[in-house]
């Protein structure tokens, strides 16, 4: 009976902590670059919620002790391009899913980037997706596409102020 009273009151209360999203990202970044060196296959996948029904939401209890305590908000991510987003923005990383599948069809199809003519930060024009028949309307958010090496790429939220693809 002693044990069972000392296991209830020996847990500590969870401290909760304001952080900024940069802050979460840089130590889901850190923890796993740690890891990698134990487990070389790590990646920030493995903060995904298996729990959850909601396939974003991120579980930040590897990294509590970095950031001094549970973060007061809850984190959400890409499953394919891994942005993390604050609640507010959930929505953002189910449409970048989604669309990088939308732009990887197109550009398999049409072999060339629906990015807009004009654009500097390779902005995803919407109407060409549309007219492929791979999308019924645009998305309220601009989009974009940040090319890597061997033709890979993936869509961003962020703009990306780097040499324009030749679309």
């Amino acid at each position: 009976m002693n044990f069972i009273k000392k296991f209830f009151t020996s847990q500590k209360e969870e401290v909760v902590v304001n952080v900024t999203t940069e802050r979460v990202i840089q130590e889901m970044n850190d923890w796993v670059q740690v890891m990698q060196k134990k487990v070389p296959r790590v990646s920030k996948s493995i903060f995904f919620n298996s729990d959850d029904e909601d396939e974003s939401l991120l579980n930040l209890k590897p990294i509590h002790g970095q950031l001094g305590g549970r973060p007061s908000k809850q984190y959400y991510m890409s499953r394919i391009t891994q942005e993390v987003f604050e609640e507010d923005d959930k929505h953002l990383a189910l449409l970048l899913d989604s669309m990088q599948v939308i732009v990887e069809h197109y550009v398999a199809k049409r072999k060339k980037y629906p990015i807009k003519a004009v654009s500097e930060e390779n902005e995803i024009e919407y109407s060409y997706l549309i007219g492929a028949g791979l999308l019924n309307e645009a998305p309220k958010y601009p989009l974009y596409i940040e090319e890597f090496e061997y033709g890979y790429f993936f869509v961003t939220s962020e703009p990306q102020r780097i040499k324009k693809i030749l679309s």
